[in-house]
């Protein structure tokens, strides 16, 4: 059965089959919990920046699951 031809009704169902696929669930908690424990011990520019990047992957993240939902919402 190829992308376009899958029985997704809805949002909620398309967002809950991008996150079962990719385990985006998993990933934004990764990132989440990343960005909490390197600033944890130290603030510094590096440790900030450190914790910048990872919004930026979380954010990254959750951009393609949106993107990926439209996508299956087309087909």
């Amino acid at each position: 059965m190829g992308i376009q031809n899958l029985p997704i009704q809805n949002k909620q169902q398309q967002i809950e089959f991008v996150n079962e696929k990719f385990a985006l669930d998993e990933t934004v908690g990764q990132l989440h919990l990343m960005m909490s424990e390197v600033t944890k011990e130290e603030i510094s520019p590096k440790t900030v920046n450190a914790a910048c990047n990872c919004v930026q992957q979380l954010n990254n993240t959750i951009d393609m699951a949106i993107k990926a939902a439209k996508f299956l919402s087309e087909g």
